[in-house]
């Protein structure tokens, strides 16, 4: 059951020892505080969905071989753990009920949506450094890195660009909330007060601007990459005005 992997504490986000399960409920958590202290007025489907696309953004760290590289063993081949988000799609589609009640018992927040916004949250997951995007061929999702490349075979795309628009203002919260919990951890601070003292998002996201080389230093001790935080969390900033 994808739920029992998600809460094991045996199940790691980060190779200092933080378990993907407190991870992704802080997320969420940072999420929720996100959207309730700017989002007033927000469509409340589509909080629902970024709430829950929250929860399942690193899904691909369930990947055998990606714990494997959080606890140093020897792996034949690096992974992304982005790149693995396709490999839970028949899970979450068939655990879809079970998720959301665990995520609401989490959260404090009844969480429910249907089958049809599954696409947007494998899209999420898949987005959430920057990187991949999601593509439709031959019926079935892939995940595909190349934003300029044409796919024949491709019917349907996702990228973060589409999601930016279509959950505007907070189509980038996955990306700011992994990274203000991934801040804090590195830290060994709590989240609540940076949220407390910020006096809108677009400057919570200047701030993660500001801090980009602490947090992208934490994220190369798991996954050495290029993350270019500092352009992604721009083009996320450029077009919030509140």
């Amino acid at each position: 059951m994808l739920v029992d992997l998600l809460k094991s504490d045996s199940i790691l986000a980060k190779s200092k020892g933080l378990s993907l399960f407190d991870h992704l409920v802080q997320v969420t958590q940072i999420a929720q505080k996100i959207i309730t202290l700017w989002g007033k007025g927000f469509d409340e489907k589509k909080r629902k969905i970024l709430l829950l696309g929250s929860f399942l953004h690193d899904i691909g760290k369930i990947d055998p071989v990606f714990q494997k590289m959080l606890r140093g063993e020897k792996v034949v081949k690096r992974i992304k753990h982005e790149a693995n988000t396709i490999d839970y799609e028949d899970a979450i589609r068939s655990e879809l009920t079970g998720i959301c009640k665990f995520l609401s018992e989490q959260i404090s927040e009844k969480i429910t949506v249907d089958e049809s916004i599954i696409d947007d949250i494998l899209a999420f997951a898949a987005t959430h450094h920057g990187l991949f995007y999601i593509s439709r061929e031959n019926g079935k999702w892939r995940i595909r890195r190349e934003w300029t490349v044409f796919n024949l075979k491709e019917t349907e795309r996702i990228t973060l660009i589409d999601l930016l628009f279509e959950y505007y203002p907070f189509g980038g919260i996955v990306i700011i909330a992994d990274l203000i919990q991934s801040y804090c951890f590195e830290k060994q601070i709590d989240w609540t007060p940076i949220l407390r003292e910020t006096p809108s998002y677009s400057q919570l996201v200047n701030f993660l601007i500001k801090e980009q080389r602490i947090i992208e230093d934490s994220l190369k001790l798991d996954e050495p990459r290029d993350y270019n935080l500092k352009d992604i969390l721009t083009l996320i900033g450029g077009g919030i005005d509140a």
